[in-house]
């Protein structure tokens, strides 16, 4: 403060002010994600982890991924890491990438967890990833009657290109795969077949 002109100088008041920080802490939850597997290459399964309101204060939560019914490395690429909502912000993303497999099966399953909430509490703690898988489907047989040891071409769509990986029956006897390709399987007709 300068020197007052014309005037008396009476001193100066200090104010204090507190601020309670009493907004409600909010809660956090994840939703689950089904895609269907990818022929070649991956395709990310993007999780969506969600805050019911925006918050004034950083939000931290760890998380890892879970085998169900499918294999971390070969299924899909296991994650571990930590989710940073920044104050203010209310949606982040987890990106598992989803890998292709040429091996025809079932709907799999993994799981994202969540654990050591900071400043949120959890809503849900488990996420489920769906794979969406292809099985095989057959389409025809040449010929369509043959003997015991000849050769038949089964034509269809998402055979395994691997032969051991195909699994071929007539009735109730297992044949030999000699041959293998997405769309193609060349088998032996087994004795005993009821073909």
């Amino acid at each position: 403060m300068g020197t007052p002109i014309n005037a008396t100088a009476l001193g100066s008041t200090v104010h204090t002010a507190t601020f309670t920080d009493d907004d409600p802490i909010p809660t956090l939850s994840i939703a689950n994600v089904s895609l269907d597997e990818p022929a070649t290459g991956f395709t990310d399964a993007v999780f969506t982890a969600l805050l019911s309101a925006p918050s004034g204060r950083t939000i931290t939560i760890d998380y890892f991924t879970l085998d169900g019914t499918t294999t971390g490395g070969s299924d899909y690429r296991s994650q571990s890491s930590t989710l940073t909502f920044p104050a203010g912000s209310i949606k982040q993303t987890i990106v598992v990438p989803v890998l292709s497999d040429v091996i025809p099966e079932p709907n799999e399953t993994f799981y994202v967890e969540l654990l050591n909430p900071f400043n949120v509490t959890l809503n849900t703690n488990r996420a489920v990833g769906t794979i969406i898988g292809v099985l095989p489907s057959i389409t025809g047989f040449s010929p369509a009657n043959a003997p015991v040891g000849s050769a038949v071409v089964i034509t269809g769509d998402h055979f395994s290109p691997f032969t051991s990986s195909n699994t071929v029956f007539f009735g109730a006897v297992q044949a030999v795969v000699q041959s293998a390709s997405s769309t193609n399987l060349m088998v032996l007709v087994p004795a005993g077949a009821t073909y």
